[in-house]
């Protein structure tokens, strides 16, 4: 038996490599191991039968014990790899241009300090019409009604944000200070006339610290403002949102830059889009460069 247990020895450390060392060194092995084993016939065999040359017989046990082996590995393989390979997603595209975006995956990253690749889970979407310039190099947005993105629509932005206005139906007027951190600027933008607010709360986004707060313009609470608040300014585009708009605002913290993601909607937005917005943010991946 200690032969025996030799060559199974030599199958099981061939089916460990994964059938990848030269099949050759174990054809070589199990010869030698056969060459070893006792040749104890019963006699009466050796009455009976004349002696048969043996090498043919060690090549035709060596050749079963290798098929065998082979067919284990290849089950052992199967078994263990949790089936076929699946095949890999498509590549994220680049978004570009005004054109619809077909379902699938995208990424901004010309112009932005960070790569963001996010899920397009449905028919619709567009690419918002700024894309390139000084307002490009700070501001991407999507949105399920065309390059405007006008009510009942419903959209997505990505936004480097370099001010906030201290009078939001005037933004002329002047900043705010925004502070270093995720918080400062959350309370920053939702804390003024002309909004109404939730209290900004912590949470992560993609790995990273981030600080979610809702507004939502109330104009009319200003007096004589002209109808149209703004929030924050990303290089030169300025958001400005009008009655009832809401905002959902993500402010991340992306190894010291802040970047502001929006969810936007307003009351005459179909649930499905205002879903389809939350899965997009909900998909994010961001890489710092």
């Amino acid at each position: 038996m200690t032969a025996h247990r030799g060559l199974e020895r030599e199958v099981r450390s061939w089916l460990r490599e994964d059938g990848h060392e030269d099949a050759d060194r174990v054809l070589f092995t199990v010869l030698d191991q056969l060459d070893t084993i006792p040749q104890r016939h019963p006699g009466w065999l050796a009455r009976n039968f004349p002696i048969m040359n043996s090498a043919p017989i060690r090549y035709g046990v060596a050749a079963a014990v290798i098929a065998v082996a082979a067919l284990l590995g290849a089950t052992f393989l199967q078994r263990n790899s949790g089936g076929p390979v699946p095949t890999p997603p498509p590549s994220p595209q680049p978004l570009a241009g005004t054109t619809s975006l077909a379902p699938g995956t995208y990424f901004v990253h010309e112009q932005f300090p960070m790569r963001i690749t996010f899920e397009v889970p449905s028919e619709g979407w567009q690419n918002y019409a700024w894309e390139g310039g000084v307002a490009g190099a700070n501001t991407r947005a999507i949105c399920t009604t065309g390059d405007n993105c006008a009510p009942p629509g419903v959209g997505v932005g990505f936004h480097l944000v370099t001010g906030v206005p201290s009078e939001p139906c005037n933004p002329g007027l002047g900043e705010v200070d925004l502070g270093d951190s995720t918080d400062d600027l959350a309370a920053a933008v939702a804390d003024r006339p002309g909004w109404t607010s939730t209290e900004p709360e912590p949470m992560t986004v993609s790995g990273f610290p981030a600080t979610y707060v809702e507004i939502r313009a109330d104009p009319g609470a200003v007096d004589g403002c002209p109808g149209t608040v703004y929030a924050y300014f990303a290089g030169s585009f300025g958001r400005g949102a009008t009655v009832g708009e809401r905002l959902r605002l993500w402010v991340v913290d992306v190894e010291g830059t802040r970047l502001v993601v929006e969810a936007f909607d307003f009351a005459a937005s179909s649930e499905e889009d205002v879903q389809a917005a939350t899965q997009i943010v909900e998909s994010l991946r961001i890489q710092a460069d």
